[in-house]
């Protein structure tokens, strides 16, 4: 086992190239006359390949930071937009200054209490005109048992404006 050992690290050693395909490639490989490519050549390339990924790690990192600082700030622009248009929406009553709320209420009540006298004086009115109106028709009543009839009054005194004033 161990003679195997050493003549596969002799091949590597002294064998210092690695046999191509057939077919030449123009994609960033340093072509050689023959189909071999050397140690070096491979390691040299594999070194150039890393750099270039590497490079492009370092660019995909910068450009997605700078995506997501342009993402933020518009988020945040976004976010002030918004708290802006719900300023605008609250109600005027937040606006309203105190004083003038505590005199349009004082002003409201003022207004009801009025409201409230001015019904109970219309219904004490009412109440006085239906009283009447029953002391007129009772007075009509007593006149009518006792005395002629308002037409043969008229007729006697020859005065039509009873008939207007005292007329059904």
């Amino acid at each position: 086992m161990f003679v195997k050992f050493l003549i596969v690290f002799h091949l590597v050693v002294t064998g210092t190239c690695f046999l191509l395909d057939g077919t030449p490639s123009n994609g960033g490989q340093t072509q050689t006359n023959n189909q071999f490519l050397t140690l070096a050549e491979f390691l040299q390339e594999k070194k150039t390949l890393q750099l270039e990924t590497e490079s492009l790690r370092h660019d995909l990192d910068k450009t997605i930071s700078l995506l997501t600082k342009q993402l933020k700030q518009k988020f945040d622009l976004l976010d002030h937009k918004v708290e802006e248009n719900s300023k605008k929406n609250d109600t005027y009553l937040d606006y309203v200054p105190m004083d003038m709320y505590l005199a349009l209420e004082q002003k409201f009540n003022q207004l009801q209490n009025a409201n409230s006298v001015l019904t109970g004086e219309n219904n004490m009115m009412k109440n006085e005109l239906r009283l009447l109106q029953n002391v007129i028709g009772n007075l009509i009543n007593r006149k009518n048992s006792r005395s002629p009839t308002v037409r043969e009054h008229q007729a006697a005194t020859g005065n039509r404006n009873i008939t207007k004033c005292c007329s059904d």
